[in-house]
């Protein structure tokens, strides 16, 4: 199911998990909340049931001869009795050069992953790619040609 407005557009997903988008028809950033329900998910520190909300910012477009792909998420929550406290934040910068007759693109991507510290604190600061696709975090050290 999905609805369509001016301003937001709202979804359900397979798991009937809610996604928010804020802005959907702008052309170069993204507000997004996600919602997800599991019940009877295990990780390490056991086997509970998960209620999942992350809120995020995505700022991307070209400029000149090059790009750029910027994304914050926040995630808060709960499994089973901790609570979910989990962020990332994701730059790319992405730029053609030219050297000789040969086209060169250049890319600088970061980014920051929390991780949960202390499994006795009952805070699980864990973040959880609701929906990756691939390496959703990319490939750390990517050389060589690409196609």
């Amino acid at each position: 199911m999905s609805l369509r407005f001016k301003f937001f557009s709202m979804a359900l997903d397979y798991k009937s998990n809610v996604i928010l988008k804020l802005f959907p028809n702008n052309d170069n950033h993204q507000v997004n909340v996600f919602y997800q329900k599991d019940d009877d998910i295990t990780y390490n520190d056991g086997n509970e049931n998960e209620r999942r909300t992350s809120l995020g910012a995505r700022y991307f477009g070209t400029y000149e001869s090059g790009s750029y792909n910027n994304e914050l998420m926040y995630e808060f929550g709960d499994f089973g009795n901790q609570k979910i406290n989990a962020f990332t934040v994701s730059f790319q910068l992405k730029k053609k050069m030219k050297l000789s007759n040969h086209i060169f693109n250049t890319c600088l991507k970061t980014e920051i992953i929390c991780g949960d510290k202390d499994a006795n604190d009952n805070t699980l600061n864990i973040f959880d790619a609701l929906y990756p696709r691939g390496a959703y975090f990319e490939r750390v050290s990517r050389f060589g040609l690409q196609t």
